[in-house]
């Protein structure tokens, strides 16, 4: 919760460039199986909508979290300085409904997307 000098801090580019690998691994083996024709082109976007939709709710978990953390460095600074940061605190909450409603609406349409697949993949 504090800073140590220690303590061994992440680094934010590392950690995205980690999940981008990650993410770039995963669709390496979607293509890869396409290829061997594992599956069709509809399992293909099946497993992208699956991705996709695990990706959008993680955005939706982690623009939550980072926004409480900055209401909570603001509301400490404006205490400690005697200033008012209700302004800069409402523009983050309507940042993060505007974020979380998007990319929630994107997990939500693309787990129907699924579904669908997943319910004629099922009649093939």
């Amino acid at each position: 919760k504090y800073f140590h000098p220690a303590s061994r801090r992440s680094i934010p580019m590392v950690t995205f460039l980690a999940l981008v690998a990650l993410l770039v691994g995963l669709e390496l083996v979607n293509i890869t199986c396409f290829l061997l024709k594992l599956y069709t082109t509809e399992g293909m976007i099946l497993f992208n909508s699956i991705l996709l939709a695990l990706v959008s709710m993680v955005c939706v978990f982690e623009i939550t979290l980072f926004s409480n953390r900055f209401r909570t460095v603001l509301k400490t600074l404006g205490a400690i300085n005697q200033v008012s940061t209700d302004s800069q605190v409402k523009r983050i909450v309507w940042i993060t409904v505007t974020g979380n409603l998007f990319f929630f609406t994107r997990a939500f349409l693309e787990s129907i997307l699924c579904v669908w697949l997943l319910l004629w993949w099922k009649d093939e």
